[in-house]
């Protein structure tokens, strides 16, 4: 049987799903990843197989129908699952609408808070809890799988604090005025969940700007120290290179997973990113800055867990007590760590195993894959061509694409080695084939 994984974002997405994949090759499925257009032509291509979303989304009813009428088997493990805010009614409902969750084969979620929501909420009750599986990756046993690009970073910057930044909603890509008419058209999202997100775009704004302040006085600060700033996929760069054009401890980078980032750190900075937990999960010394907080926009968790600085004094300070400090552990107490696992399942657990074996259980009267036509074929080959073209063309473009920034390059060659790599930590054996069936778009095969 064949798995979809469709990916937007590769920094943020990719070894987290070849994490699963290197599972799922384990247990004898073929892996097909790529692109979302790109796996979505391939699906509606073929029969039976296990499509994986990142979000739900109003717009997308006719792909679950053409999926299903395909006799694919649906499942949800969503992106933003694991965010939650002291009143999260409204990111429940817009993450895990309840029209639309009827839809699914399975929903995997990140924890049992997530999972009471759910039910309160949209009267939803075949959720499998589960976590994330790229949350495993900055466990201690994953981190040979980013051994040489940690010592290529500790070689590049020397002794560097991570700089996690989340404004894509007040330091936009895309720009205020499309960002902000995108959200008043998006169906999914309820009318009280658009409100919050206004006030949330005018509030970090404010936060944004103490951010730069703060960050243009750490550098002062210490001048022997590098602060490695990486926004997220949805921000502009362009105030952080202004920042990094007057200060030269100041570096602007996207490139690769941020776990690898995080374990080549001395510390991350951040205001209320996921980058707080997965730093605390590395037990990597964290910070949030907090200039200002209004709960009702406050991812708490990553908060949490993390040391807290309200000013740039103590922000400062904090710095000074972490660098000068012989040994570091995160001190998480016991309830802390208590309320944590119900939010995110991979604190005591290893996501992919549960994944694995809930689908095993879920998909096992299915039918087998049909052959395709070979009509189908050759459609499928041109329309792999025509996307090939467009790939070519954009190279020549000198205009940005968020799209294509976010999506980011892929090799066999890359697919391979991070694939034996993750085999080799968990003892598979299962050997594999790696395809290029386009450039946005790859087949791993059992073998």
């Amino acid at each position: 049987m064949t798995v979809y994984f469709p990916y937007e974002t590769k920094n943020r997405e990719l070894d987290g799903k070849l994490l699963l994949s290197s599972y799922l090759l384990n247990k004898g499925y073929e892996i097909v990843i790529g692109s979302r257009k790109a796996v979505r032509t391939e699906a509606l291509s073929h029969s039976n197989g296990i499509y994986f979303f990142k979000s739900l989304s109003v717009e997308e009813k006719g792909l679950y129908r053409q999926l299903r009428y395909n006799k694919h088997h649906l499942v949800l493990l969503h992106a933003e699952g694991g965010i939650h805010y002291k009143n999260n009614d409204e990111n429940i409902l817009s993450c895990y609408n309840k029209d639309l969750l009827p839809q699914l084969d399975d929903n995997f979620i990140f924890g049992t808070a997530i999972q009471k929501s759910i039910i309160k909420l949209t009267n939803y009750t075949h959720s499998t809890i589960s976590g994330e599986p790229r949350f495993d990756l900055l466990k201690s046993k994953y981190h040979s799988y980013f051994k040489d690009d940690i010592k290529q970073l500790t070689n590049t910057y020397n002794d560097f604090i991570l700089v996690n930044t989340n404004f894509g909603l007040s330091n936009s890509y895309v720009g205020e005025e499309k960002l902000l008419k995108y959200y008043e058209k998006e169906k999914t999202l309820s009318v009280e969940a658009k409100k919050l997100l206004l006030f949330k775009f005018n509030f970090l704004k404010e936060v944004f700007n103490d951010y730069l302040v703060a960050l243009s006085k750490l550098a002062e600060a210490f001048p022997q120290l590098n602060f490695v700033i990486r926004a997220h996929p949805s921000e502009s760069e362009d105030a952080y290179h202004q920042l990094a054009n007057h200060h030269k401890n100041i570096h602007v980078v996207k490139e690769g997973n941020v776990a690898k980032w995080i374990l080549a750190s001395k510390a991350v900075i951040h205001y209320d990113c996921t980058t707080g937990m997965e730093a605390a999960m590395a037990n990597v010394p964290v910070i949030s800055f907090v200039p200002k907080i209004d709960e009702s926009i406050l991812a708490w968790l990553p908060v949490a867990l993390s040391q807290q600085a309200t000013n740039t004094d103590e922000l400062i300070s904090k710095v000074h007590e972490i660098l000068n400090a012989k040994q570091y552990q995160n001190n998480i107490s016991n309830e802390l760590r208590e309320e944590w696992l119900s939010f995110v399942h991979n604190v005591s657990f290893e996501s992919s195993e549960i994944i694995v074996q809930k689908l095993m259980e879920s998909v096992n009267n299915k039918s087998k894959t049909q052959p395709v036509s070979l009509s189908k074929l050759f459609k499928l080959y041109f329309q792999r061509r025509k996307r090939d073209l467009k790939y070519y063309k954009d190279s020549f473009n000198t205009k940005r694409s968020i799209t294509r920034d976010k999506f980011g390059e892929i090799s066999v060659a890359e697919l391979n080695y991070k694939i034996s790599m993750l085999h080799k930590i968990n003892g598979f054996n299962q050997s594999f084939k790696v395809v290029k069936l386009a450039n946005d778009l790859f087949k791993v095969i059992p073998q």
